[in-house]
Protein backbone atom coordinates (compact mmCIF):
# COMPACT_ATOMS: atom_id res chain seq x y z
CA UNK A 1 0.00 0.00 0.00
CA UNK A 2 1.35 3.29 -0.95
CA UNK A 3 2.35 5.44 1.51
CA UNK A 4 0.79 9.01 1.59
CA UNK A 5 2.28 12.29 2.99
CA UNK A 6 0.41 13.74 5.95
CA UNK A 7 -1.48 17.03 6.28
CA UNK A 8 -0.61 19.65 7.72
CA UNK A 9 -3.12 20.47 10.49
CA UNK A 10 -3.24 24.28 9.29
CA UNK A 11 -5.23 22.94 6.18
CA UNK A 12 -8.25 20.68 8.60
CA UNK A 13 -8.39 24.42 10.22
CA UNK A 14 -11.73 26.64 9.71
CA UNK A 15 -11.10 29.31 7.38
CA UNK A 16 -11.04 32.12 10.08
CA UNK A 17 -7.98 30.01 12.30
CA UNK A 18 -6.07 29.81 9.22
CA UNK A 19 -6.55 33.98 8.38
CA UNK A 20 -5.68 34.15 12.27
CA UNK A 21 -2.07 31.48 11.83
CA UNK A 22 -1.39 33.81 8.79
CA UNK A 23 -1.32 36.98 10.35
CA UNK A 24 0.94 35.64 12.86
CA UNK A 25 3.86 33.86 10.49
CA UNK A 26 6.82 35.28 10.91
CA UNK A 27 8.02 36.11 7.32
CA UNK A 28 6.48 36.16 3.93
CA UNK A 29 8.74 33.46 2.22
CA UNK A 30 7.02 31.19 5.39
CA UNK A 31 3.55 32.65 4.08
CA UNK A 32 4.49 32.23 -0.11
CA UNK A 33 5.10 28.36 0.51
CA UNK A 34 1.97 27.95 2.04
CA UNK A 35 -0.05 29.67 -0.18
CA UNK A 36 1.22 27.91 -2.95
CA UNK A 37 1.47 24.63 -1.80
CA UNK A 38 -1.99 24.08 0.06
CA UNK A 39 -5.42 24.92 -1.93
CA UNK A 40 -7.44 25.28 1.35
CA UNK A 41 -4.83 28.08 2.97
CA UNK A 42 -4.52 29.76 -0.22
CA UNK A 43 -8.26 30.79 0.26
CA UNK A 44 -8.13 31.51 3.81
CA UNK A 45 -5.36 33.68 2.36
CA UNK A 46 -7.07 35.12 -0.74
CA UNK A 47 -10.54 36.54 1.51
CA UNK A 48 -7.89 38.92 3.54
CA UNK A 49 -4.82 39.31 1.62
CA UNK A 50 -4.35 42.86 2.54
CA UNK A 51 -4.18 42.27 6.21
CA UNK A 52 -2.30 39.35 6.63
CA UNK A 53 0.35 40.54 4.20
CA UNK A 54 0.56 43.86 6.00
CA UNK A 55 0.55 41.59 9.66
CA UNK A 56 3.43 39.31 8.51
CA UNK A 57 5.68 41.67 7.28
CA UNK A 58 5.10 43.66 10.24
CA UNK A 59 6.18 40.25 12.14
CA UNK A 60 9.32 40.36 9.53
CA UNK A 61 10.51 43.77 9.41
CA UNK A 62 8.70 45.79 12.74
CA UNK A 63 6.54 48.78 13.51
CA UNK A 64 9.41 51.27 13.28
CA UNK A 65 10.91 50.23 9.80
CA UNK A 66 7.70 48.90 8.17
CA UNK A 67 7.22 52.85 6.46
CA UNK A 68 10.40 52.83 5.25
CA UNK A 69 9.82 49.34 3.33
CA UNK A 70 7.08 50.59 1.92
CA UNK A 71 8.28 53.76 0.72
CA UNK A 72 10.56 52.48 -1.21
CA UNK A 73 7.78 50.40 -2.81
CA UNK A 74 6.21 53.79 -3.29
CA UNK A 75 9.17 55.39 -5.06
CA UNK A 76 9.45 52.29 -7.23
CA UNK A 77 6.57 53.17 -9.11
CA UNK A 78 7.17 56.78 -10.13
CA UNK A 79 9.92 55.39 -12.58
CA UNK A 80 10.98 57.71 -14.50
CA UNK A 81 8.28 60.59 -14.06
CA UNK A 82 9.69 61.17 -10.50
CA UNK A 83 9.52 64.66 -8.72
CA UNK A 84 12.26 65.64 -6.24
CA UNK A 85 9.73 67.07 -4.01
CA UNK A 86 8.01 63.45 -3.93
CA UNK A 87 10.59 62.11 -3.20
CA UNK A 88 11.20 64.20 -0.02
CA UNK A 89 8.04 63.93 1.13
CA UNK A 90 8.20 59.91 0.95
CA UNK A 91 11.94 60.21 2.57
CA UNK A 92 10.44 61.95 5.77
CA UNK A 93 7.39 60.57 6.14
CA UNK A 94 7.58 58.74 9.81
CA UNK A 95 5.36 55.57 10.59
CA UNK A 96 1.84 55.91 12.11
CA UNK A 97 -0.87 53.85 12.54
CA UNK A 98 -2.96 55.74 9.92
CA UNK A 99 -0.01 54.96 7.38
CA UNK A 100 0.35 51.33 8.52
CA UNK A 101 -3.69 50.84 8.31
CA UNK A 102 -3.61 52.36 4.87
CA UNK A 103 -0.75 50.34 3.26
CA UNK A 104 -1.53 47.22 0.54
CA UNK A 105 1.32 45.39 -0.76
CA UNK A 106 0.68 42.23 -3.50
CA UNK A 107 2.29 39.26 -2.67
CA UNK A 108 4.98 40.04 -5.49
CA UNK A 109 6.35 43.37 -3.45
CA UNK A 110 6.12 42.01 -0.13
CA UNK A 111 8.32 39.31 -1.07
CA UNK A 112 10.83 42.20 -2.62
CA UNK A 113 10.84 43.78 1.01
CA UNK A 114 11.64 40.61 2.89
CA UNK A 115 14.61 40.30 0.53
CA UNK A 116 15.49 43.67 0.94
CA UNK A 117 15.22 43.79 4.59
CA UNK A 118 16.85 40.54 5.31
CA UNK A 119 19.63 42.42 2.93
CA UNK A 120 19.20 45.91 5.65
CA UNK A 121 19.73 43.64 8.47
CA UNK A 122 22.91 42.01 7.60
CA UNK A 123 24.43 44.96 6.45
CA UNK A 124 23.34 46.94 9.60
CA UNK A 125 25.27 44.07 11.62
CA UNK A 126 27.76 43.82 9.38
CA UNK A 127 28.79 47.85 9.26
CA UNK A 128 27.80 48.67 13.04
CA UNK A 129 30.83 47.56 14.78
CA UNK A 130 33.23 49.93 12.90
CA UNK A 131 31.24 52.98 14.07
CA UNK A 132 29.99 51.85 17.08
CA UNK A 133 33.18 51.75 19.48
CA UNK A 134 33.43 55.31 20.13
CA UNK A 135 31.41 56.43 23.26
CA UNK A 136 32.10 59.98 21.94
CA UNK A 137 32.67 60.90 18.48
CA UNK A 138 32.18 64.17 15.74
CA UNK A 139 29.04 64.86 13.99
CA UNK A 140 28.30 65.79 10.46
CA UNK A 141 28.56 69.28 11.55
CA UNK A 142 32.18 70.62 12.96
CA UNK A 143 32.43 71.09 16.55
CA UNK A 144 29.32 68.67 17.45
CA UNK A 145 29.98 66.00 19.48
CA UNK A 146 27.76 64.01 21.50
CA UNK A 147 27.42 60.38 23.09
CA UNK A 148 26.70 57.50 20.90
CA UNK A 149 23.23 56.04 21.09
CA UNK A 150 22.78 52.70 22.45
CA UNK A 151 23.58 49.68 20.61
CA UNK A 152 20.31 48.30 19.33
CA UNK A 153 19.00 52.48 19.08
CA UNK A 154 22.12 52.63 16.41
CA UNK A 155 21.10 49.29 14.86
CA UNK A 156 17.96 50.82 13.90
CA UNK A 157 19.16 53.88 12.70
CA UNK A 158 21.42 51.80 10.37
CA UNK A 159 18.76 50.37 9.13
CA UNK A 160 16.47 53.42 8.26
CA UNK A 161 19.40 55.01 6.75
CA UNK A 162 20.00 51.91 4.63
CA UNK A 163 16.51 51.82 3.44
CA UNK A 164 16.77 55.77 2.92
CA UNK A 165 19.62 55.24 0.70
CA UNK A 166 17.62 52.42 -1.45
CA UNK A 167 15.21 54.63 -1.71
CA UNK A 168 17.54 57.23 -3.25
CA UNK A 169 18.87 54.97 -5.36
CA UNK A 170 15.62 54.15 -6.68
CA UNK A 171 14.88 57.94 -7.71
CA UNK A 172 18.31 58.70 -9.19
CA UNK A 173 18.53 55.69 -11.35
CA UNK A 174 17.08 56.98 -14.29
CA UNK A 175 19.82 59.96 -14.03
CA UNK A 176 23.18 59.53 -16.53
CA UNK A 177 25.01 61.30 -13.29
CA UNK A 178 22.43 62.14 -10.31
CA UNK A 179 25.68 63.59 -8.76
CA UNK A 180 25.56 66.66 -10.75
CA UNK A 181 21.43 66.87 -10.91
CA UNK A 182 20.68 70.43 -9.58
CA UNK A 183 17.38 69.98 -8.42
CA UNK A 184 18.66 68.50 -4.92
CA UNK A 185 20.62 69.75 -2.93
CA UNK A 186 23.40 67.29 -1.16
CA UNK A 187 23.22 69.00 1.93
CA UNK A 188 19.50 67.89 2.41
CA UNK A 189 20.09 64.49 0.78
CA UNK A 190 22.46 63.56 3.54
CA UNK A 191 20.18 65.17 6.25
CA UNK A 192 17.42 62.60 4.99
CA UNK A 193 19.23 59.44 3.97
CA UNK A 194 21.81 59.91 6.81
CA UNK A 195 20.07 61.48 9.87
CA UNK A 196 19.45 58.04 11.82
CA UNK A 197 23.32 58.14 12.31
CA UNK A 198 24.05 61.58 14.25
CA UNK A 199 27.59 60.43 15.49
CA UNK A 200 28.82 59.03 12.36
CA UNK A 201 31.96 60.94 10.91
CA UNK A 202 31.72 61.81 7.22
CA UNK A 203 34.25 59.77 6.22
CA UNK A 204 32.44 57.08 7.72
CA UNK A 205 29.59 57.37 5.88
CA UNK A 206 31.44 57.48 2.54
CA UNK A 207 32.67 54.20 2.92
CA UNK A 208 29.46 53.40 3.75
CA UNK A 209 28.27 54.55 1.07
CA UNK A 210 30.66 52.95 -1.33
CA UNK A 211 29.18 49.47 0.24
CA UNK A 212 25.81 50.30 -0.10
CA UNK A 213 26.34 51.13 -3.67
CA UNK A 214 27.78 47.35 -4.28
CA UNK A 215 24.93 45.79 -2.32
CA UNK A 216 22.06 47.51 -2.77
CA UNK A 217 22.05 49.10 -6.04
CA UNK A 218 21.13 46.29 -9.21
CA UNK A 219 23.08 45.83 -12.14
CA UNK A 220 26.76 47.35 -9.90
CA UNK A 221 26.40 50.93 -10.56
CA UNK A 222 28.59 53.16 -9.53
CA UNK A 223 27.85 56.65 -9.35
CA UNK A 224 30.79 59.09 -10.78
CA UNK A 225 31.30 61.18 -7.43
CA UNK A 226 30.06 59.08 -5.00
CA UNK A 227 31.59 61.41 -2.27
CA UNK A 228 29.35 63.82 -3.42
CA UNK A 229 26.63 61.89 -1.57
CA UNK A 230 27.80 62.11 1.75
CA UNK A 231 29.95 65.56 1.91
CA UNK A 232 28.83 67.47 -1.03
CA UNK A 233 31.59 68.18 -2.72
Amino acid sequence: MASTSPTPKLVTYSIEIQQHILRNISDIPTLAALIQAYQSIRLAYENHRDTIITSVLNNEIGPDLIQEAYAVEQISSLQRNWDPRRFFEIAAKRPSSESRRVMKWSLEEALAASQLHSTVDLLAHDFIPSVGGNTQSVGYHRGQSHAAAPLSSRILGFKRSFYRFDLFSKVYRCCLDFCSDPRLHHEEIFKLVFKEIPDSKPEQLVGLTEHLYRCLVPGNYVPRAPLRICTGR
